[in-house]
């Protein structure tokens, strides 16, 4: 089996702060490390680096609430015997409120990682390394995490606090930096600044006992996210034809890019290492599967009754082709008939021991680089080019023999925007997708309007309704710092 990063939790007070759920600016130290303290070597910074890892795969591992639940990708399977996860079940409604706590969870995780990553920034610079590319590699990657919570926070809330430097005490926390909502377009100029640094700072690969850490390739896709969440399509090109230099490629079976024996593979371009063998066991088929199920998928124990969460819905179903491969791998049945429960499949490896997998997750895949480049060159005019990627490029392996084709960039766009959906499901794209393009408010009613004829439960006439494209500011939040609530909420 492929070495990768071992993630460990750095026991540094500083650090594990963040982990509070009523407020991420909590900095007082549970012992005698402080940041000010504690990142004075090389090896502090590399444990610091290395629980900036721990932070993310902590929130980046629950992403499927906001980019799939959000969505028509997915849904729920209700069940009336257990009503605990009823405030989840709101995420997929459109009915949450303030004070949810899926949505405070999402603020302090991407703010826990974006406190690892100041540690790191705010300290490297007066620390002795014996190999300063490596020094300059550590730096990268903190600034990438940065980077990439602040879109993360961005696209989920809007303005934010854009916080840069670290509090050496919980008074000096409190002053316009931790207090002030920034607007999203003066946070991604500041972020696009540090991403730069951090393309210019990361390896284009690592050795094998570091393979799964942030790559200068990983680096350039988010910038190129970031440019076209912007909707700057031209700009968005060049990363991404650099990353066409870095030796990624579409691999021949779609599978393989889930099977655990094919971690880290020539497609993969950043993905959340897990590690049965290392005691760092991942576990999604607890949450997944149908809570019905029993004990024939989970294989030790039962399923959860609060299981069946993150379900294909029907209209995703009806999109697949029969023939299309893709659409085995994602998903699969439970039960026969109008019984039948669907389940996402491509998470589906057995557990070596009870709740235990050891499957990686991906956050970004070449096959996303490739389409988000077909995207991009419909935008600027050209639509031969951008459909010649999805044909030649992602649908082969599919075992699809049609032909995509377009006679307007309209239609080229709507047809890419279907692909994305067919090949990237279940790996958390799909709603920001529908916001990025402007599509998510009429989608989504459209969903809603699909599933209150679906499901015969949802009859308070309130679901579907108020399809609100930012998720609120944390109740808790908005208390104790006065931030003005988003719109809707």
């Amino acid at each position: 089996m492929k070495k990768s990063i071992i993630y460990t939790v750095l026991t540094l007070g500083i650090l594990t702060s963040s982990c509070n759920t009523d407020d991420f600016l909590t900095l007082e130290p549970s012992n005698s490390n402080t940041a000010l303290s504690f990142f004075n070597t090389e090896k502090q910074i590399n444990e610091g680096v290395t629980a900036i890892y721990t932070s993310h795969r902590g929130i980046y591992s629950n992403q499927w609430k906001f980019g799939e639940f959000r969505s028509d990708n997915t849904s729920y399977q209700r069940n009336e015997a257990d009503r605990g996860g009823a405030r989840l079940e709101e995420n997929d409604e459109f009915t949450m409120s303030a004070d949810n706590g899926n949505i405070s969870q999402l603020w302090n995780g991407w703010y826990g990682v974006v406190l690892d990553a100041n540690n790191i920034i705010n300290n490297i610079p007066e620390v002795d390394f014996n190999d300063s590319a490596l020094k300059d590699a550590r730096l990268g990657e903190a600034l990438f995490f940065r980077t990439w919570a602040y879109f993360n926070l961005t696209r989920n809330f809007g303005a934010v606090p854009f916080v840069t430097s670290v509090a050496s005490s919980p008074e000096n926390a409190v002053n316009d930096e931790f207090t002030t909502r920034v607007d999203k377009a003066e946070i991604h100029a500041a972020i696009m600044e540090d991403l730069e640094r951090a393309i210019s700072f990361l390896p284009k690969s690592w050795s094998p006992s570091d393979e799964g850490r942030v790559t200068q390739g990983t680096a350039l896709m988010l910038k190129a996210k970031i440019l076209m969440e912007d909707q700057q399509f031209s700009e968005a090109i060049a990363p991404l034809r650099q990353m066409e230099t870095l030796g990624y490629q579409i691999l021949a079976d779609y599978k393989q890019n889930f099977d655990p024996s094919n971690k880290n593979s020539a497609e993969s371009v950043f993905e959340l290492q897990y590690s049965f063998d290392q005691g760092q066991p991942s576990n999604f088929l607890t949450s997944f599967v149908p809570f019905n199920s029993g004990s024939d998928l989970v294989i030790f124990g039962t399923a959860s009754g609060r299981a069946g969460l993150n379900q294909p819905t029907q209209d995703l179903i009806n999109l697949y082709s029969e023939e299309d491969a893709r659409f085995s791998v994602n998903i699969a049945f439970y039960g026969e008939g109008d019984a039948s429960e669907p389940y996402i499949n491509k998470y589906y490896y057995l557990p070596l021991a009870p709740g235990q997998q050891d499957i990686n997750y991906p956050v970004f895949r070449y096959a996303d680089a490739r389409l988000m480049l077909a995207e991009c060159l419909v935008e600027t005019g050209d639509i031969t080019s951008g459909l010649n990627i999805v044909n030649n490029e992602i649908r082969p392996r599919t075992g699809l023999t049609e032909t995509v084709d377009a006679t307007s960039k309209e239609e080229a766009l709507e047809k890419i925007a279907i692909e994305r959906r067919l090949e990237l499901a279940f790996e958390n794209h799909r709603w920001f997708d529908l916001v990025r393009t402007g599509k998510a408010v009429e989608t989504m009613k459209a969903h809603g309007d699909d599933l209150l004829a679906l499901k015969p439960h949802l009859t308070q006439g309130l679901e579907y309704e108020n399809i609100r494209t930012l998720l609120a500011i944390p109740f808790n939040q908005v208390q104790q710092f006065g931030y003005e609530q988003n719109a809707g909420w």
